[in-house]
């Protein structure tokens, strides 16, 4: 998201009635959609000196199309440099939460990519899991069970120095 062409190719990527992708080419398309927002928004504010916020990035990515659904590594960390330009965050958050609390939280009606089951959920979450272990200055791990005040200040916490 976050562009008009990112949108509408998540908007493609989470519609149920879309049905199953071929997992590369699932790829493809949020690599895409990310593409537009490093050339319209992230890279302009950045030469501004402005700080950006993403909700995902291509850690997202590796661990959702590569570990969730099999996309060879190298073809996810080589479409992710081609998309973001090589950009990295200075700090990354992962929001972790176990499958039960996961499955509470989501009590609405499941996009594509959530109607995949708790299987895929925890390759997901396992994956998130082993990358943030890798530079634990950089990549925070953050217990998101708890209150949302709680989880706030936690992330707060871990941003802080940096603004």
């Amino acid at each position: 998201g976050g562009t008009l062409v990112g949108e509408k190719i998540r908007g493609l990527l989470l519609d149920p009635a879309v049905g199953e992708l071929d997992p590369v080419t699932e790829v493809l398309l949020y690599q895409a959609a990310r593409r537009r927002l490093v050339l319209e928004r992230i890279r302009p504010a950045l030469e501004a000196g402005k700080v950006v916020l993403c909700d995902r990035w291509h850690t997202a990515t590796q661990a959702y199309q590569g570990a969730g659904s099999g996309v060879d590594g190298a073809i996810v960390r080589l479409t992710s440099k081609i998309a973001t330009d090589g950009l990295e965050p200075r700090r990354a958050i992962l929001l972790d939460v176990d499958e039960a609390t996961a499955a509470a939280r989501m009590a609405r009606p499941l996009d594509r990519i959530e109607r995949r089951g708790p299987d895929y959920r925890l390759r997901v979450r396992s994956e998130f899991r082993r990358l943030f272990s890798r530079d634990p200055d950089r990549w925070v791990r953050i217990d998101a069970s708890a209150s949302e005040d709680v989880v706030a200040d936690a992330v707060w916490k871990a941003v802080r120095d940096l603004l």
